[in-house]
């Protein structure tokens, strides 16, 4: 018998197994009836053959494979219990004795039920297995069989968690953390060594300013922190150092598989963002342990397997630390009552981005979720006093409550000047309502006047709505980096992933509306080439707002505004994707203006990074003036402009083309619903005309949206001949300062350049410089005049 699928390696006709009714003649007196546990059950090694054959993604939450022999199943016809019969004289051999006067059943028809196990239904063999094992069970005391169940789960469990080895590789006392971690110890409070250890594999010499800040506070006080600090200040490690500190613990005194009670949960605004943080807490433990005490819960991805590592294994470690959005946490709870209770007990609980996560009308499933932890964790205070109200942390790096504002609104001109101590209560206030704390929290600022980074330099590009993608390919072209370019609607970042890719411009996207499979891959081939040092070449990500928190990708030179975001506070996370833990001197932020951005938005963005919104001015400032305007060469432009309009031709033509398409199949699907067939229209049912005909009149706003998308439709030859002319524009050289075909003419030698390394690549005649150069130069500019 095999607790699992049978090995697909040992593929068999199913055998006829001997069953002997309770109640007959025989030689049953040499069998006894043995519980589950047991029985002599012998694992068998499962290979990468059998996970592809058995049609497992992976072996999360799967323990290991176990089978045994020289075991009868007993029916009692009038109960119709079935129970295990052991020889006794052979318990622990392995060669078969079968019985002379048994009757010989065969299993199919004994169970004709039986189910592979592909075909349970979620939930049905847990079930099955739990009534009928307490069935069966009906000899032996209670004791015993605890006994018996936790020698089972020690074997079990063995293969793939053994604290003692992981500590043995894990920790060593040969470390002089004085000399190796010196500025660590100098906070002052206590953290594990193990903890410690990665520290300093990972090369974090020193802790960052807010971490100096909060961790003596979390550690040594259990004090409740609202920690707000510069984006890419080091916020995830300030708050996951206490929470791994207690999962170290845990492992170490042998608490982990005894007490199922998790440690935290951390709340995210994005999976994007939640994916990465698991990252961060899982190269924190130890290799080859069970990776599942770090889980992340997110939308995107199959809630079975969440819940069934959440269920399935009692005591096993898994979901120890939770990292996890709203919106699939409150899906999870509201399915399982039970993990309420469980998830009720966390010692800590954490709001990355908190700002993002208690903004009114925003995650509203956060707020019911917080209701029901805390309503059963007052609950269960009131019946046990060995439970404690957690710790809460809250970080993000933006607290002003002006900050939330939308830029198109106006400031009241009876707007108070407030000091910062002043702000500073009112912000704990603001979250004091919306969330319980045991105490009063620690306001803990590292940032209090400056909101960007110093070394971060701002520019502007003022432009017509039109030429938006021309200064866009123009600084991709001059200034080839890694960017990442924000745009305000998902619209737009499809248009740009085919805009960039006709003129061989390697970019990848990811928006909301993606598949979080499909999100997390492009992100992660984003990474992938941009930390590919042998490569060299830059490349683009396109992005709405969902990548503007708290992704840490190194390396990324340029953060682009498309459009100009709506908030100050998600200009601040934008611009926050560079200057990433001190992999780079400075980083830009461009934004790409229309003159209706420059006048309004513009002024009030800079008004309010200023610190000095709403506050009476003595001079009518012009605040659009307070940042750079670009350094353009109109040459170039010029050139670039015949590819643009090329590529942005090609583009529409392909957006509207699968826009109708997808129209097209939508409509006749609603046809086929309705039981309208083709045959009963005297014209081709699509797109132009089947909502008219299905609703029996005109539909004119249809018909608008619809003659504008046919008009950007371009047939087989008009597409061959564009695609011609944009490839035969693309090889032409651009040239600087409209010089002529030798290299040696004009006043730059370029094939000197050539030599030296020090011509650009794509425009002939100009030097290799970044946006720091051209700056510096427009700098110069400026001075001479």
């Amino acid at each position: 018998m095999v607790n699992k699928n049978n090995n697909p390696k040992n593929k068999r006709p199913a055998p006829k197994r001997k069953i002997t009714k309770a109640g007959e003649k025989g030689n049953n007196k040499k069998f006894k009836k043995a519980n589950i546990n047991d029985l002599h059950w012998k694992t068998v090694e499962i290979t990468k053959d059998d996970t592809a054959a058995l049609n497992m993604e992976d072996l999360q939450g799967f323990y290991g494979l176990e089978e045994l022999d020289n075991v009868k199943l007993v029916k009692d016809e009038k109960t119709g219990k079935v129970e295990f019969l052991v020889k006794e004289d052979q318990v622990k051999t392995e060669t078969p004795h079968e019985a002379s006067n048994e009757e010989i059943l065969d299993l199919n028809e004994q169970f004709g039920d039986f189910k592979n196990m592909d075909d349970f239904e979620e939930g049905e063999l847990s079930a099955l297995e739990s009534d009928d094992l307490d069935q069966n069970d009906t000899s032996g005391n209670e004791e015993l069989e605890e006994e018996n169940n936790d020698e089972l789960n020690t074997k079990v469990f063995q293969q793939v968690i053994d604290h003692d080895k992981f500590f043995e590789q894990d920790l060593n006392d040969d470390i002089d953390y004085s000399i190796a971690a010196p500025k660590w110890l100098e906070l002052g409070c206590e953290i594990n060594k193990h903890v410690l250890n990665k520290i300093i594999d990972q090369k974090f010499k020193e802790p960052s300013e807010i971490q100096k800040e909060v961790l003596p506070l979390i550690i040594n006080k259990n004090a409740n922190v609202i920690g707000k600090a510069n984006t890419g200040s080091g916020k995830t490690l300030a708050y996951s150092i206490p929470i791994l500190n207690e999962l170290f613990e845990q492992m170490t005194n042998g608490q982990l598989q005894k007490s199922e009670d998790p440690i935290g949960i951390i709340f995210t605004p994005t999976r994007e963002l939640a994916t990465q943080v698991t990252k961060v807490m899982k190269s924190f433990i130890p290799k080859d342990f069970n990776e599942n005490v770090v889980l992340p819960i997110t939308g995107g991805l199959a809630i079975q397997k969440q819940e069934r590592l959440l269920l399935n294994y009692p005591k096993s470690g898994n979901g120890k630390i939770i990292i996890t959005t709203p919106g699939r946490f409150l899906e999870i709870l509201g399915k399982n009552k039970e993990l309420v209770v469980k998830f009720s007990k966390i010692k800590y609980l954490v709001l990355d981005e908190a700002d993002r996560l208690l903004q009114d009308g925003h995650f509203d499933e956060f707020i019911k979720i917080y209701d029901l932890l805390y309503n059963k964790n007052k609950e269960i205070l009131k019946k046990t006093k060995n439970l404690k109200f957690w710790q809460t942390l809250i970080f993000s790096a933006t607290f002003q409550l002006d900050l939330f504002n939308k830029l198109e609104n106006g400031y009241s001109k009876n707007h108070i000047k407030r000091d910062s101590n002043d702000e500073k209560e009112q912000i704990i206030q603001h979250l004091m309502a919306k969330i319980h704390f045991n105490s009063k929290p620690v306001f803990i600022d590292c940032n209090p006047t400056n909101h960007l980074l110093p070394s971060l330099k701002e520019l502007k590009i003022e432009c017509l709505p039109m030429e938006r993608n021309l200064y866009l390919y123009y600084i991709l072209t001059v200034f080839p980096e890694n960017s990442i370019i924000f745009t305000n609607s998902i619209e737009t970042c499809k248009k740009l992933n085919v805009f960039l890719k006709n003129l061989n411009i390697d970019n990848h996207i990811i928006h909301s509306k993606m598949l979080q499979k499909k999100r997390l891959q492009n992100l992660e081939n984003f990474t992938g080439k941009v930390n590919n040092k042998k490569d060299g070449k830059p490349t683009v990500l396109i992005a709405s707002d969902v990548a503007a928190r708290g992704l840490d990708i190194p390396n990324i030179k340029h953060v682009i505004h498309y459009h100009l975001p709506k908030t100050a506070d998600t200009y601040i996370h934008r611009s926050g994707r560079t200057l990433r833990g001190k992999t780079q001197d400075q980083g830009f932020s461009l934004m790409i203006l229309s003159p209706q951005e420059a006048m309004g938005p513009l002024r009030k963005l800079r008004k309010t990074l200023s610190g000095t919104a709403g506050e009476p001015t003595t001079k009518k400032m012009k605040w659009q003036n307070t940042i750079d305007s670009m350094l353009i060469q109109d040459d170039l432009v010029s050139q670039l402009k015949e590819r643009v309009d090329l590529a942005n031709e090609l583009t529409e033509h392909e957006i509207s083309n699968k826009s109708v398409k997808k129209d097209d199949s939508w409509l006749k699907q609603a046809a086929n619903d309705l039981g309208i067939d083709d045959g009963d229209s005297d014209d081709e049912m699509n797109a132009k005309n089947l909502l008219e005909f299905v609703n029996g009149k005109k539909d004119h706003h249809l018909k608008r949206n619809q003659s504008k998308k046919f008009s950007k439709i371009k047939d087989s030859n008009e597409i061959a001949k564009l695609k011609y002319q944009l490839k035969q524009s693309l090889s032409a050289p651009i040239r600087y300062n409209m010089r002529q075909k030798y290299l040696t003419s004009g006043l730059v030698n370029y094939a000197d350049q050539i030599v030296k390394n020090k011509g650009h690549e794509s425009v002939m005649g100009l030097q290799k410089m970044n946006l720091a150069d051209a700056s510096k130069k427009q700098n110069k500019k400026k001075i001479l005049k």
